[in-house]
């Protein structure tokens, strides 16, 4: 199966559509992710964040440890919209 395929002619048939998926959200988090932390955390996909901020691990850990006021508030907030 490795070989079936040429040398260089990009990803097996049946990863083409989840590649092509996981390129345009990593481009949007890239797009975002040039600026400031509070910016990031503001404008990333909330499906995106939710889906690491919204578990039982990070919410004991983050909160507990978290020194900066405004991070936790924007995080707070976006998981209050959820």
């Amino acid at each position: 199966n490795l070989f079936k395929t040429e040398f260089g002619s990009g990803y097996p048939i049946e990863r083409v559509i989840p590649e092509v998926t996981n390129k345009k959200i990593l481009d949007e988090v890239k797009k975002i992710t040039h600026n400031n932390i509070y910016d990031i955390i503001n404008d990333i996909d909330e499906e995106l964040l939710l889906s690491v901020t919204n578990t039982k691990y990070f919410k004991d850990n983050f909160f507990k440890y978290s020194k900066d006021n405004k991070i936790n508030e924007i995080i707070q907030n976006r998981l209050k919209n959820k």
